[in-house]
């Protein structure tokens, strides 16, 4: 009998493989790989994406010239580059959404 780490395809994880391609193909300086967006399912200890659904939804709405202009791409890009257990998905939500907030 063998076990298999494989968890199933969820919502928040498509959303957030659109959203990192997103980014990938504006941003400079994104390291796609290490943007993990694996939904935890597997019981193979993901933590889930690393994007939230909102924060996904708040990149793919802006355009390439609007996640510059507001340091998504700057801040995405740091962090991709921190330790996966380092990450706050609240913060990272925050600066994925910054845009939003900023023009309310």
């Amino acid at each position: 009998m063998s076990l298999a780490c494989s968890g199933g395809e969820s919502p928040e994880r498509s959303a957030c493989e659109s959203a990192v391609a997103k980014l990938a193909g504006c941003c400079s300086g994104i390291d796609q790989a290490s943007l993990g967006c694996g939904d935890g399912s597997s019981g193979c200890g993901e933590s889930g994406p690393f994007l939230s659904a909102r924060a996904s939804a708040c990149i793919q709405a802006e355009t390439c010239a609007t996640l510059e202009a507001y340091s998504v791409c700057s801040r995405m890009s740091a962090v991709s580059k921190t330790p996966s257990g380092l990450r706050s998905r609240a913060s990272i939500e925050e600066d994925a959404c910054r845009p939003e907030t900023e023009r309310k």
